[in-house]
This record gives C-alpha cells, sequence and structure tokens, in this order.
C-alpha cells in the first residue's frame, strides 16, 4: 500500500485556515471590548453633562469652588466631590477614545486580512463550514468529527479535500497569484 502523499498547498492552507479561525476569535473578543468600551464612554459623557450642572448649584447655594461657603458642611464637601468626578472624568475620557480608535483599528486590520476567506466561505454550505471550523478551530480528527456528523471518515476527508482545493483556487483567484510547489506567492499574502 502507498503512503499519501500530501500536496504542499494542503499543509500551506491548513496553517492559514488555523490562523484565519484563531483570528475571527481575537475579532469576537475585540468587538466585546469594543461594545464596553463604548458604554463606558457613553457613561462618563453622561456623567460629565451631569456634573457640568455643578456651578450651577454652587452659584445656587453660595459655594465657590476652592473658597469658603456660607453652605453647611456635607453640601460642600458633596459638590467639591461632583467637581472632583468631573475632572477625573475629563481627564479618562480621551484614553478611552485612544482605546476605542486602536481596537477599531485592529479591528479593520483582522477584517480586511480575513476578507478573501470570507468570500470563499459565503459559497460553502453550512456542513463544510462546520466542517472546517471542527478541523482548524477545534482541532478534531477526521475519526471524531465523521462520529458528530454520522457518516464515515472517507466522506468527511472527502469533504475536507474539496473544500480545502475551492478556498485556495477562490483566493488565487483574489490575489492575482499562482502557488507554486512551495506556496512561494501564496504565503506572502496571507501572513500579516
Amino acid at each position: 500500500m502507498q503512503a499519501k502523499r500530501i500536496k504542499p498547498w494542503e499543509t500551506l492552507i491548513g496553517k492559514v485556515l488555523v490562523k484565519y479561525y484563531h483570528k475571527q476569535s481575537r475579532l469576537e473578543r475585540l468587538r466585546g471590548t469594543e461594545v464596553i468600551l463604548l458604554g463606558d464612554i457613553r457613561e462618563m459623557e453622561e456623567t460629565i453633562k451631569c456634573m457640568m450642572d455643578t456651578p450651577k448649584m454652587t452659584a445656587k447655594y453660595g459655594y465657590s469652588p476652592g473658597g469658603s461657603s456660607d453652605c453647611s458642611d456635607p453640601l460642600a464637601s458633596m459638590i467639591e466631590r461632583l467637581e472632583n468626578a468631573t475632572r477625573k472624568a475629563q481627564q479618562l475620557l480621551p484614553d478611552k477614545y485612544k482605546r476605542l480608535i486602536s481596537i477599531r483599528y485592529r479591528i479593520h486590520e483582522i477584517r480586511e486580512w480575513m476578507a478573501p476567506f470570507d468570500v470563499a466561505f459565503n459559497r460553502l454550505t453550512e456542513e463544510e463550514k462546520r466542517i472546517l471550523e471542527m478541523k482548524y478551530s477545534w482541532r478534531r480528527s477526521n475519526r471524531s468529527i465523521a462520529d458528530m456528523f454520522h457518516c464515515t471518515e472517507k466522506r468527511i476527508r472527502s469533504i475536507h479535500y474539496k473544500v480545502i482545493k475551492y478556498v485556495t483556487i477562490c483566493f488565487q483567484k483574489q490575489s492575482g497569484r499562482k502557488m507554486d510547489a512551495h506556496g512561494a506567492g501564496f504565503y506572502d499574502r496571507i501572513v500579516v
């Protein structure tokens, strides 16, 4: 019995798909962080807006910041705490915006890297997508995937081979590069 020869592009595209699924999970985490940051920024802006009414309160009750006041001590200390919180929120807000911009830039970079594969994946069936995900994201063997799909290992291998070949061809069409025996010209475009 002859040993099955693995084509160089099969192992290369396999490595790239592992990276694709890793970037996909990273993208989900970044989007979650983005949502949290947007909530924090919105909350800080509302807090600052509410606290900007503090000067109106100080004028109403006769308290001047940093000076003496003719109102009761608890009210003066509350107003002073509000002013300190306002200053702190105003100092933290630019850092939050910088972090949000950085996260959005990373999301853009990842989406740009994933775009050629997304085009190819949009044409795959759900079964094919799940097989690729189990193979490269969850690192399942063909046998365990076959058990999950209630089919033979040979069917999983044939679907896997067909999908890998299809994704490679789609990527070559999009990038305009042919892949030689060692994957030269293909891997340059894939690796970030």
